[in-house]
């Protein structure tokens, strides 16, 4: 295979879009009046589809792959979990329902779905279930590396396939909700459209018309769910997740030839995406029930414009903090350490 015909290993579309993506989850969590930004979460498992065929095709073996997931995602998934268990027993009225249970704590830091107390598949700390489908995904590729490599992802998609069958028809309520959940094929979505990609990448599409998909896709999902449009989420959200995420990768070449300052910024969000994403819950709450009504309730209403703009700066901030101070340095400590164990 030509050089040119696999995408570059730095994609500076995919980290502008993750900033996005992550915005958009946090404006969701804060629950102002023109309410949208869910869509964040498929943008992230297409482009997790994306990126894990992209490093299936480096020809890891299954256990390169298995540590290398593992150290990405759990340090600070379990740091962040362990300081909600903590939080239920010093702090409780700051919960609506988490409790301070253990055998629950125990699930979550090991990616097992369970009915939390508000009757939702979520782990302790929230925004985690979407880490469970992560696991799930990167089980599946594992299982398919071990199987044959190259055709590990292929496999993933046939065992992912036959999981939500399984799902489907199974009378156990967390297996049927979990598994029978279509969000697991926007995983598929993102290895397909790693191979699309690479075919149509030496077209010439006009970047005024990826720039206005883009903008036109973002703005449909953002319409369907301001409105609460009646329609499949395939429509709403999926196919214009997977057009904007096809259309900022066609226009990575153009972002490339851009002054690195002045997307510096926006690159920082992106890369600090993950761990934005894991503690805005702390912040979004910890603003609306905390720091608002007891400090800024006097200059500033939490729902208001200028309220929603400080929550989002200082969520930014904490996530691009805890990149910098937690983040990075774990996951960096986590790999090394379990590969000199193995």
């Amino acid at each position: 295979m030509p050089p040119s015909s696999s995408p570059p290993k730095t994609l500076q579309s995919l980290q502008i879009l993750r900033a996005i993506a992550a915005i958009s989850v946090v404006y969701y969590h804060i629950n102002a009046h023109y309410l949208f930004g869910s869509f964040g979460v498929d943008v992230f498992f297409i482009i997790s589809g994306f990126v894990m065929a992209l490093v299936v095709s480096n020809n890891n073996s299954p256990t390169e792959f298995a540590i290398a997931r593992v150290a990405r995602i759990v340090p600070l998934y379990w740091i962040l979990t362990t300081g909600v268990l903590i939080l239920t027993y010093r702090a409780p009225n700051l919960f609506n329902s988490t409790t301070p249970n253990v055998t629950n704590y125990l699930k979550s830091i090991f990616f097992i779905p369970f009915f939390k107390e508000n009757g939702l598949l979520h782990p302790m700390l929230a925004v985690g279930w979407t880490l469970n489908y992560e696991m799930f995904f990167y089980l599946a590729i594992w299982l398919g590396l071990l199987i044959n490599r190259n055709h590990a992802m292929w496999l993933a998609g046939i065992i992912v396939s036959a999981a939500f069958m399984w799902g489907s028809h199974s009378s156990q309520p967390v297996v049927h909700e979990f598994l029978a959940n279509p969000l697991v094929f926007e995983f598929l979505l993102g290895v397909i459209l790693y191979h699309l990609y690479r075919k149509i990448q030496a077209s010439t599409l006009p970047n005024v018309l990826l720039v206005a998909g883009s903008v036109i896709c973002y703005g449909w999902m953002a319409y369907v769910e301001t409105f609460k449009l009646a329609i499949p989420h395939f429509v709403g959200n999926t196919i214009p997740a997977f057009i904007l995420v096809l259309s900022m990768l066609k226009l990575d070449p153009l972002i490339g030839r851009l002054n690195p300052q002045r997307t510096r910024l926006i690159r920082h969000v992106g890369d600090a995406s993950y761990a934005t994403y894991l503690s805005h819950y702390y912040v979004v709450e910890g603003c609306r029930k905390v720091l608002f009504p007891h400090i800024l309730a006097r200059w500033v209403n939490f729902y208001s414009p200028l309220g929603i703009l400080f929550v989002l700066a200082l969520v930014l901030i904490v996530g691009g903090t805890f990149f910098k101070l937690v983040d990075k340095p774990s996951w960096r400590w986590f790999r090394n350490n379990i590969t000199r164990l193995i």
